[in-house]
């Protein structure tokens, strides 16, 4: 199966069409497909994508049952590969064949207890297979995301009368990150707080001043500020802080590393033996998705 004839890239955005038209655009450029289609509720030109309106979609909710019972309908090849404003292809020579293997392969959720810990819906790999079957009445949303929906709560019913295969956390592991890091290279990504991973300084910073004002204030573009202070990207990381600072002038968190970017300019007598910088740091799971998010909202972590 070739990736050109099979794929269908697209993304379902009411929100931010404009920057999920160019995440799909950033896809399709490496990783030939069939179709690169946005569904939004409003029409807007991007070179590269076609755009379909759909009613508008405002809540997290609403996107979950449109993904989980809609997006069927305007997928005619045999997969849809998934991607969102904050999740897209990063390397097409990561593409393997095993993955045509399954009907389902996201990022793994290193925080779900027990088997079925395969994966992140925001960039992910589906059959028309499986898409289908989501029509199945049995199947609802219920107070589930829609990726924990297919992947956890109706997973055994998808397996047993529909024979959806769901990829292993090795696969799963190969073929994109979102809170964990990767091993290796990947197809894809999720999340903003990993864009310090994929995006050049030139970049980051263009995002910085460009972000709308809601994704400023989100706990991802905290989460990312924070990663290039640990990182002592001070450069970027200050044009983040300050963006972060202009939208929540007492944001504790952008405070902090506002604070603690000054004490980077400080000279300081170095130890006798330093010890070496650590890695950026990750947005650490907690055990359960119902679990408080470590992000400081107070929100569980599965609605941040």
């Amino acid at each position: 199966m070739n990736t050109a004839t099979a794929i269908t890239l697209v993304a379902v955005d009411c929100a931010y069409p404009e920057l999920a038209a160019k995440a799909l655009a950033r896809s399709a450029a490496v990783l030939p497909v069939a179709r690169t289609l946005l569904l939004a509720d409003r029409d807007i030109v991007h070179a590269g994508v076609e755009v379909q309106r759909i009613a508008p979609i405002r809540s997290r909710a609403a996107y979950s049952q449109f993904v989980l019972k809609e997006l069927g309908a305007h997928i005619a090849t045999d997969y849809a590969l998934v991607v969102q404003w904050d999740g897209y292809v990063i390397d097409g020579d990561a593409w393997a064949d095993e993955f045509w293997n399954y009907d389902y392969i996201g990022a793994r959720w290193p925080h779900v207890q027990g088997e079925f810990r395969v994966g992140n819906g925001g960039f992910s790999l589906r059959s028309k297979k499986l898409l289908d079957a989501l029509r199945d009445d049995a199947i609802t949303l219920g107070d589930d995301n829609e990726d924990e929906a297919i992947c956890i709560r109706h997973r055994e019913l998808l397996e047993d009368k529909y024979s959806i295969v769901y990829a292993g956390e090795r696969v799963a592991d190969r073929f994109a990150f979102d809170v964990s890091r990767p091993n290796g290279p990947t197809l894809g990504f999720h999340g903003v707080f990993n864009f310090w991973q994929v995006l050049s300084d030139e970049e980051l910073v263009t995002f910085s001043r460009t972000a709308p004002e809601a994704i400023a204030e989100g706990l991802g573009f905290g989460a990312l500020c924070r990663n290039l202070v640990d990182l002592k990207r001070i450069e970027v990381a200050r044009e983040f802080v300050t963006r972060r600072l202009a939208s929540l002038p007492g944001d504790v968190l952008g405070l902090d590393l506002r604070a603690r970017l000054d004490a980077l300019r400080t000279p300081v007598v170095a130890a006798a033996s330093p010890v070496a910088p650590a890695a950026a740091s990750e947005v650490k799971a907690p055990a359960s998705r119902n679990d408080p998010c470590p992000c400081g909202s107070g929100k569980r972590y599965k609605e941040c």
